[in-house]
């Protein structure tokens, strides 16, 4: 069954953490905030976040390192290394957010130059409970 223009097969559309499916049977639109999750969360602070570890960043040709995703600039950017070698796809980035908290979604800016290179196609967002 379709409904709101997904597939109850997929994911979820929004990224809330809420199969389509199970919205759809819920009733509200997956496209929308789900009813499931606590609204008007607290904007995590950026300053205590820290980078753990990611497959790719380029640090020669360009300042594409990691750190850019959480530097509050949008003058920076992350990019995956393409210098001296370009890396298979999907790339992956692990974050630690300085403590535990309920996450309800993440905003992505994309890139402000007007550069069309680099432009992220799909992203998935994951969260633990407990990592250190």
């Amino acid at each position: 069954m379709r409904r709101y223009g997904t597939d109850p097969r997929r994911a979820n559309t929004e990224g809330d953490g809420v199969k389509d499916g199970a919205e759809g049977k819920l009733g509200p639109d997956p496209k929308g905030p789900s009813p499931a999750l606590p609204q008007n969360l607290p904007e995590i602070p950026r300053g205590q976040m820290r980078v753990v570890s990611v497959d790719s960043q380029e640090l020669s040709a360009h300042d594409g390192r990691a750190q850019n995703v959480i530097d509050g600039s949008n003058k920076t950017i992350w990019h995956t290394e393409w210098s001296a070698k370009s890396p298979k796809h999907p790339d992956e980035m692990v974050m630690w957010l300085g403590s535990d908290y309920t996450v309800g979604g993440f905003t992505f800016l994309p890139r402000q130059d007007g550069s069309l290179n680099g432009t992220v196609a799909t992203c998935r967002f994951y969260v633990t409970a407990g990592f250190v």
